[in-house]
């Protein structure tokens, strides 16, 4: 069980470096891929973040759907102008994470990230990459 979560977080740092990168990236199409790319990384990271702390105990279609609902629950959050969210997307990582803009086009993005993820889940499977680990 233990292997399978450093695959998890393995995945999710590299995830994680390529979201961050992104944030910082200036070449070709580099509104698309600051604005939305970022957005189809996050929720990778995010559905692996949730495989690992449910020590892969859920099936892979519940682990999607978890993820976009948390995406889309994260997204609205930002239509709420509160004092305490304010004052929390003032930190750089914070407003990665939670966002400082609602865009009804992230939801898209968000979607194409939930369904990446759940097939390479499935791809890990069937390859039994995680079954060969435990």
């Amino acid at each position: 069980m233990l292997k399978k979560g450093i695959i998890f977080i393995s995945f999710m740092f590299i995830f994680s470096l390529a979201g961050i990168s992104a944030k910082f990236y200036h070449g070709p199409f580099h509104a698309w891929v600051r604005n939305y790319f970022v957005d189809i990384i996050a929720v990778m990271c995010l559905a692996f973040l949730i495989k690992v702390v449910s020590w892969g105990k859920i099936n892979n279609l519940l682990c999607a759907f978890i993820t976009l609902i948390s995406a889309v629950i994260i997204e609205s959050s930002q239509l709420v102008k509160s004092p305490f969210l304010l004052g929390l997307r003032r930190n750089f990582f914070i407003s990665i994470i939670i966002g400082q803009s609602f865009d009804v086009w992230d939801f898209l993005y968000y979607l194409i990230g939930v369904v990446l993820a759940y097939f390479l889940l499935e791809a890990l499977n069937s390859q039994k990459i995680l079954k060969r680990v435990n």
